[in-house]
This record gives structure tokens, sequence and C-alpha cells, in this order.
């Protein structure tokens, strides 16, 4: 029975992991507390290692309902080699990206999205959730409970809509990204604030509609872009960004049972004195669940089925590679990996039960799994330094799908954390197409002999024309 005479040092061990790396991120500022580094180990600490701290201090088992106590110390172990996986990739990854040349760039200086783009994408961003819903006569307040149909088989419409799901999420993230450059931008304009503050409020449209934990990501992005572009003075946006989203968050989390989807109902939700009801009758429960990130009991459950089955690993290896393909679930059906969490705990039909990244690894690969967490450490790196090389809109809707999908691996599977990356990568790419095509198209433009005569010999030179661009 949990604990044992080994769950002090796994739980001391994890302390002084963290400790550690927050302290390497404060030694550097600004920059290290917001790097990747930083925000995947606090992460993966509060989704395995927060929970069971608490409950061997104060002896109370937090969940009674996918928890398993005998799976907790296994889980402390794993989440343990994730970390320290991550970390050694993380840092061997960052050596070599700190060889590339730095452009020189003032986070004061960065350039403000356009009018045009903010409102292109609000319209997107808007369009999205209206088809996402089901029409404007689901707006204010849906006719359907929250997750209704998720287990229903999709015909070709149904299939085309969970596509555009799966896409306007991500989506919603880089509105969000351009709606806050905007608005934290000293030298926007007034129309650029504007048309800022209404991509971010576009962005959060669908998170709040279905009482997700992620309502108020817009605040989410603020916060956190705001110590990268206005330094010391972003610190106390960033802590009342902190706390509008954590409220947002927390009506999602503890009223998702008792109101029906809707922008209306969410509004109805987030009244303090229906909010304080509600989180009172949540603390009158056997056993009162307050970490929002907390995956371990998902873990544990997954790790007591994997411990009972028998199988054949190489075909399992190869189903959970089979389920990382970018083409979409509704189009190439995807393998099955062990049991579904919903179908163990007889939910099946009427809740859905995710299974954290942690967990399925663990299921697929045993305790060896941990060695992933060297190739996605040094690609959380290499997104890590693009907001130093390449500042602008791109580089930080990267940064900040990757730093999704660090969050998304306490929630969802390996297919669902890399999603973010996927889109990242593609953004990425697509940006480095279009600045190639765009430097050719320029070298094209003929000079005038006085202006050739005073380049300088070299690519692109001192002609203005030659250089790169900091946005799309």
């Amino acid at each position: 029975m949990w604990p044992t005479s080994i769950t002090p040092f796994l739980l001391a061990a994890g302390v002084l992991t963290l400790g550690l790396v927050l302290w390497g991120g404060l030694r550097r500022g600004i920059k290290g507390l917001a790097s990747l580094r930083v925000i995947g180990v606090a992460v993966f600490w509060m989704g395995y290692q927060l929970s069971p701290l608490s409950s061997y201090f104060t002896g109370r088992i937090w969940d009674h309902f996918l928890l398993v106590p005998d799976e907790i110390n296994a889980g402390l172990l794993f989440s343990l080699l994730c970390m320290w996986g991550y970390l050694f990739a993380y840092d061997l990854a960052a050596r070599s990206h700190r060889a590339f040349p730095k452009r020189r760039f003032s986070g004061f200086e960065l350039p403000s999205p356009s009018p045009m783009l903010l409102y292109t994408l609000t319209l997107i961003a808007a369009g999205g959730f209206i088809v996402n819903i089901g029409g404007f006569d689901q707006i204010w307040h849906a006719s359907y409970a929250r997750g209704q149909g998720q287990f229903a088989v999709r015909n070709l419409e149904g299939r085309l809509r969970q596509m555009i799901i799966v896409v306007s999420n991500s989506l919603d993230l880089i509105t969000a990204t351009a709606g806050a450059l905007a608005v934290l931008g000293e030298r926007s304009r007034p129309r650029n604030k504007i048309a800022g503050w209404l991509a971010l409020a576009a962005s959060d449209l669908s998170f709040c509609h279905g009482f997700s934990r992620a309502a108020g990501l817009p605040f989410v992005v603020v916060g956190v872009l705001a110590p990268l572009i206005r330094r010391k003075h972003g610190f106390r946006v960033a802590f009342l960004c902190a706390l509008a989203a954590g409220y947002l968050g927390w009506v999602g989390y503890a009223q998702r049972g008792s109101y029906t989807p809707g922008l209306g109902t969410f509004s109805e939700a987030a009244l303090p004195s229906n909010l304080l009801t509600a989180s009172a009758a949540m603390t009158k429960q056997k056993s009162p669940q307050f970490n929002l990130l907390d995956a371990m009991p998902a873990w544990t459950r997954v790790a007591l089925d994997k411990s009972g089955t028998t199988g054949d690993g190489f075909s399992l290896a190869l189903n959970w590679l089979s389920r990382l393909s970018p083409i979409p679930s509704q189009i190439l059906p995807l393998a099955h990996v062990g049991t579904n969490l919903s179908a163990t705990m007889g939910t099946w039909g009427k809740v859905g039960i995710t299974t954290p990244t942690f967990a399925e690894i663990y299921y697929v690969f045993g305790v060896w799994g941990f060695l992933l967490m060297l190739p996605f450490g040094a690609l959380f790196a290499f997104f890590d330094s693009l907001p130093r090389r390449m500042p602008g809109i791109v580089a930080y809707a990267c940064w900040l799908l990757a730093m999704i999908s660090l969050v998304t691996t306490l929630t969802g599977t390996t297919r669902a954390m890399t999603r973010p990356l996927l889109y990242a990568l593609v953004l990425y790419v697509a940006n480095r197409l279009y600045e190639s095509h765009r430097r050719a198209e320029l070298a094209m433009i003929p000079m005038h002999p006085l202006r050739q005569a005073e380049r300088p010999a070299g690519i692109g030179g001192g002609d203005p024309r030659f250089r790169p661009s900091n946005h799309i």
C-alpha cells in the first residue's frame, strides 16, 4: 500500500529537479523562466509529482475513481526519468542552437500585426467556431450536452466537422498570439490594439462555449508574452492574466457538469455566487481535486492494465507509431493501443476519459519509454530558440504551439501531444519558404548603378530590400 519506504526519496528527487531547473531559469532572468526548458519540467512535475506530494503530507488519497495507489511509485519514477531525459536532450540541443548567429532584436521593437491580418484571423476563428458548434442558434445556449455525440459513428459531414475542430484549436492559438502582439506592442496604433482585442476574444469562443479547462487561453498567451515583450513592466500584466485565466479555467472545470454548452450559460456559470456554490460542493466530496493538471490517476490505471496483459510488443509499437501519422484520423482510422480508459472504467458511451502521453508511452514501451523524451527534448529546444533567431508572429506562434504541446502531454495521447508540434513545423517551413521566395523576387529587381556600387560584398549587403523580414 502506498506510500512505501522509497516514496520520500522519489518525491524529494522530483522537488530537487524542479528546484534546480527553476534556479537555473532565475539566473538567466525573464528569458530563462519563460523557456520551454523550465515550463516543460514544471508541467511534468505538476502533472505527476504535485498531487502525490500533497497526499504524502496530508495522508489523503486524492482520487478514488481512477487512482491505483500501488502504481504511484512507478509513476513517480517514470516521470522522473522522463524529466531527466527531457532536460538532457534539451540542453544538448540548445548548445548547437546557440552557435547560430543571433539577430539584433529588442522586445520593444516587435513588429505589430496589421489590422487586416488581425481581422482575417478573427473572421476565421469566429467562422470555425460557428461551424464547430452547429450553427448560430447554438451560440448562446446549446441544445445538446457537453460531449454529446463523441461516441457516435460519424458520417462524411461529421468527419469534416471533426477535422475542422482539430485544426481550429491551433488556429485559435495563432489568432490569440497575433492579438496579444498587437495589444502588448507599445508602438501599436489604437486601431491595431482594437483589432487585437477582437482577435483575443474570437480565439476564446470555442473554449468558453464548451466549458473547457482552456477557457481563458488568450489571457495565458498575453501573460506569457508580456514579460518577454515589456520586460519588467510585463510582470504585473502577467499576474493579472494568470488570475483571469485561472478563474475562467476553473469555471470550465467546476461547472461543466451543471450547465449545457453556450456563451450565455458560461457567463451565468462564471458569476462569483454560482462558482462559489459549485466549489463548495466539490470541497464536500470525498476526494476533492484542485490540481487541474493532475495526470497520475490515469497513469496508474493504464499501468495496472499493462501489468495484466500480454502481447506482441513489436506489433504494439508499430500501432503506436502509426498513430503519429500526419493524416487526419477521420480519413485514416487510428490503430488501437491498449484498452480505452472509458471502456476500462465503464463510462464508455457517457463520459470520455483521455489517456496521458506518458501513460500511453509506458504501456507500449515500459520504463524504457522515457528514452522517447530525447527527441522530444531536442525538438522543444529548437522551438525555444525561434523567438531569439527569427522574432515575429510566426516564431512566437510556433513557440506557443510547443508550449501547448507540453500541457497536452497531461491530458491527451501522444498523437494529441504531437499535433501542435506538427502544426508548428508546418508553419515554420511555410514561413521559411515564403521568405526564400520573397528574397529571390527582390534579388531579381534591377538596382540603380549608383546604389549597386555602394552595395558591399556578400549576400544582401546593406540594401534594405535584401534584409530578411521579421513577420509575414
